[in-house]
């Protein structure tokens, strides 16, 4: 029984007693070995016994010839998908340029007249950005280039204004345009040259008090100009810088001269100094001196300073620059004018055949008042 095989066991001596127990625990894990050994070939062989549910439909077959790319199709459907894509492209931003391009439309739709087409010089481009990188004036390209495209619209421009200043006492002009960058300075100066050759004295005026630009064609910098002869810091005669225009036809008393005076210094109360009855005596002493005062004057549509300039001039002319000026802008301009009782004797069309965006007036509106009061 187990009491007497205990009983046994324990008469044993101690290693005998020890040996035995030894090889009981061997025998227990020899057992508990086999049987995990047995139930992982069990489940091995349980799991290869699972049938798949993928099945052979065909045989693979092999092709007559190697498989490559076709070249001619991919590069075929490319160039028509890349045509169709940039003409849809192109009319697509005709459909949503709202800039104007065609001067006899904005003629007929406004009834304002068209006193010129000014078309875009690529020398001009080249001359402006020449100077930008080298900080130099910029020279005029009517005295540089006088048979370039842009000079002969200025001439037509010539024959225009003369006709409308016929039978008027006064003889400045005033020039505007709805918003920046429309290149009053290029064309107001050009036009000045332009009239200078034909044996006129001629005087070009920046009022653009807040930004102008007419100082970057002349010597001397900015200052002194007009601001400081309408603070009565300085006489008009010494701030009036010449450009000196030759003879025509080696006639010396047939000679005309261009002469400019900069907006000077930029004043914090610009408006207040044109609207002031110095700057009425001004323009009525240079008329009596000169043949041709042209008047540089500040968008319309960003200040109101064209309107005080305008109403004391002869004439009103609009600068409209192609393919960047919106024909909203357009009568949004001319109506600001008109409430001013300002008549506009004429359009200008400038830079007619560059590439341009259409541009908003109330960015600059915001721009030039803040800079008006810096």
């Amino acid at each position: 029984t187990k009491v007497e095989l205990e009983r046994r066991v324990d008469a044993l001596p101690d290693q005998e007693q020890q040996a035995l127990r030894l090889r009981r625990e061997v025998e227990v894990a020899t057992e508990l070995y086999t049987n995990l050994l047995n139930t992982a070939q069990e489940l091995r062989v349980a799991q290869a016994g699972v049938t798949g549910n993928v099945r052979v439909v065909d045989d693979a077959v092999r092709p007559e010839s190697p498989v490559g790319p076709r070249r001619l199709h991919i590069a075929t459907l490319a160039t028509s998908l890349g045509l169709l894509l940039g003409v849809g492209f192109v009319f697509g931003k005709n459909a949503l340029r709202r800039a104007v391009q065609d001067p006899d439309a904005v003629e007929r739709a406004l009834g304002v007249p068209v006193a010129s087409v000014i078309p875009h010089s690529a020398i001009e481009r080249r001359n402006i950005r020449r100077a930008g990188r080298r900080g130099e004036r910029l020279p005029l390209l009517a005295a540089d280039h006088p048979q370039d495209l842009a000079i002969e619209g200025l001439r037509s421009l010539r024959t225009s204004l003369q006709v409308t200043l016929l039978g008027t006492s006064a003889n400045a002009v005033a020039v505007t345009s709805p918003h920046p960058s429309s290149g009053k300075s290029f064309v107001c100066l050009n036009a000045g040259y332009v009239f200078a050759e034909a044996g006129k004295r001629v005087l070009v005026i920046d009022a653009d008090l807040r930004r102008g630009y007419l100082h970057e064609y002349a010597e001397g910098g900015r200052a002194p100009g007009l601001a400081e002869v309408l603070a009565d810091e300085i006489d008009a005669a010494n701030a009036v810088r010449s450009f000196g225009v030759p003879a025509t036809g080696g006639d010396e008393h047939a000679a005309g001269a261009l002469d400019v005076l900069t907006s000077g210094a930029l004043p914090p109360n610009p408006s207040e100094l044109l609207a002031g009855r110095r700057f009425r005596e001004l323009l009525e002493e240079f008329g009596a001196r000169y043949d041709l005062v042209i008047v540089d004057t500040p968008p319309i549509l960003a200040v109101t300073d064209a309107a005080v300039v305008g109403a004391r001039a002869a004439a009103t002319l609009m600068l409209v620059r192609a393919e960047r000026t919106s024909m909203r802008e357009i009568e949004a301009a001319l109506s600001k004018l008109q409430k001013s009782e300002v008549r506009v004797a004429g359009l200008v069309f400038n830079d007619l055949g560059a590439d341009g965006g259409a541009a908003g007036s109330y960015y600059y509106r915001y721009e030039y008042a803040t800079l008006g009061r810096k």
